[in-house]
């Protein structure tokens, strides 16, 4: 097991062993104790405000069908480092079959169906895990995650509150509170959280990281003009006829230029001529992707810009816009957890040439 971002650990798995019990009939006498005792314990779960696992959340939605699953957590990573998502869930349900109080497998079940999408169902599981204990970073972020995405934005900037308390370099986490925190009128706040962080990085030496929200925050704010908003210094008309300019940062030693995927909020995506694809991690994927049913391609196997290799789903998006320049039908591969944004060859190879200009940190596009 590896430390998280600043010492912070992750989530892990406890190895528990079981207990056989032989099955006797009990006397009249230990049923109806056993039925008093089973009612206190339900009034207790009630006063304590905890959904009752009657029922798993996951089986009421009867349109999801979840593969036969094997009650082993070494299973379910497995599952998980292989990309397979439903494959895991399934694995923890049958897991936590025979351990319900087990805090971190609920925990982990919890974060898998906020990657998965299935939200609604991953609110059971979360609840579950915060009245077991569970108080880590990426527990909180998914959380979050998942909160927002049920609409309940007050309960996901408390928890992004929580996680970036433990590990204050979560960038993710960072810019999703402060768009909920905007969303809520407290723009003023979100300005702040932003240009802290960046003022630090500044102070280290390093890039950046929040210029383009910082300045939409300000535009709100009625504090710039839309040029300043946009941090687009290399305007279309510095261009040549058939030539695309867009302004970024750098980016180990690189650059990172703003990407829109089907018309969703830019996230900024490092330019990568050696990914043969546009690839993102799985906790960018749900706000980005509005994918139909046709869209999926498959597995494949993708090697990041650290060396990493993992497995990726394939999909292929509608439309990619990079400054003013829009792209149909590309070819991108989502791989599970967090990390970099590339922006590879099935973006680039669709312009006649592209080049970096590294003094004014833009990439040029040509026709």
């Amino acid at each position: 097991m590896t430390d998280g971002p600043d010492g912070q650990q992750p989530l892990y798995m406890h190895a528990r062993s079981r207990v056989d019990r032989a099955r006797r009939g009990p006397p009249i006498t230990v049923f109806f104790l056993g039925l008093i005792a089973i009612c206190a314990g339900a009034g207790a779960f009630y006063f304590k405000k905890l959904p009752l696992p009657v029922l798993s959340a996951v089986q009421t939605n009867k349109s999801w069908v979840l593969p036969e699953g094997t009650p082993s957590m070494g299973e379910a990573q497995l599952c998980l480092r292989n990309g397979d998502l439903p494959c895991a869930e399934a694995d923890m349900l049958a897991y936590l079959k025979s351990y319900p109080n087990d805090a971190h497998a609920t925990a982990l079940l919890a974060i898998t169906l906020t990657q998965d999408g299935h939200h609604r169902e991953a609110l059971y599981y979360y609840k579950r895990a915060d009245a077991l204990g569970v108080a880590t970073y990426d527990f909180y972020a998914g959380y979050a995650r998942t909160l927002d995405a049920m609409g309940d934005t007050d309960g996901a900037i408390e928890k992004n509150q929580a996680a970036l308390k433990l590990v204050p370099s979560l960038v993710d986490v960072r810019g999703a509170l402060a768009d909920e925190l905007v969303r809520k009128g407290r723009k003023q706040e979100a300005l702040e959280l932003l240009t802290s962080f960046d003022a630090n990085l500044e102070a280290q030496g390093y890039p950046p990281y929040f210029t383009q929200q910082i300045a939409r925050i300000r535009k709100d704010m009625g504090g710039d003009t839309a040029k300043e908003a946009s941090g687009d210094d290399a305007s279309p008309a510095q261009a040549v006829a058939g030539q695309t300019l867009v302004r970024g940062k750098p980016d180990r030693g690189t650059l990172a230029v703003p990407v829109s995927i089907d018309g969703a909020e830019s996230k900024f995506f490092t330019i990568d001529s050696g990914a043969s694809m546009l690839v993102m991690p799985e906790a960018d994927a749900g706000p980005l992707l509005k994918l139909g049913p046709g869209d999926y391609k498959g597995m494949q196997q993708i090697e990041l810009a650290n060396g990493a290799v993992v497995m990726a789903k394939v999909y292929t998006l509608r439309s990619v816009k990079v400054g003013e320049r829009e792209v149909s039908d590309v070819a991108a591969a989502v791989y599970p957890g967090q990390g970099p944004r590339l922006l590879g060859q099935s973006f680039l190879k669709r312009f006649k040439s592209w080049s970096i200009d590294n003094d004014r940190r833009v990439l040029v596009l040509n026709e």
